[in-house]
């Protein structure tokens, strides 16, 4: 994630001279970023540079930096790993993308229309990737932000659904 930061690009002096953005915005801001130190950055960055001149953000400007955030995560971190994973680890995690939070490992063994101890082996290999986590027993949950919208989005969904 560091080697990413510098990519966004650092805020100015006159950055710094804005005033505090407003609690509402503030939380609306962070719950965007789901904790993720480098979406964090994207999104005050992005946040602040939808109106250079203002001495406030908004809830606009934050929606606005939220948006260009995700881009940029999809383009510099999803796409990348994406592209380094195989055909069936793709597959895995399209299959986990249909639901709409932490996936249980027998509904995507049953998608995938393999056997449980096949599915367990590329749950190891996209957790060794840094893409899922364990949420549970028999479950996982996508690790990186927007991975789950970015693949409903952009992924090849034939024979999928």
């Amino acid at each position: 994630i560091v080697d990413f930061l510098p990519t966004a690009g650092p805020p100015t002096n006159d950055d710094a001279v804005r005033d505090d953005m407003d609690d509402a915005v503030a939380e609306a801001a962070g719950e965007a970023t789901g904790g993720y130190p480098f979406l964090i950055q994207l999104v005050g960055y992005h946040s602040w540079r939808q109106r250079p001149d203002a001495l406030d953000i908004s809830l606009a400007d934050v929606e606005g930096g939220v948006a260009a955030a995700h881009r940029r995560v999809g383009r510099l971190v999803i796409e990348p790993a994406w592209n380094d994973i195989s055909a069936v680890a793709r597959t895995f995690l399209l299959h986990m993308a249909v639901d709409d939070g932490p996936s249980r490992m027998a509904d995507i063994a049953a998608r995938m229309g393999v056997d449980a101890n096949y599915a367990s082996q590329y749950r190891l290999r996209l957790i060794g990737a840094g893409l899922i986590e364990a949420a549970g027993h028999g479950r996982v949950a996508f690790t990186v932000p927007n991975l789950r919208e970015w693949l409903r989005e952009h992924a090849d969904w034939d024979g999928i659904r």
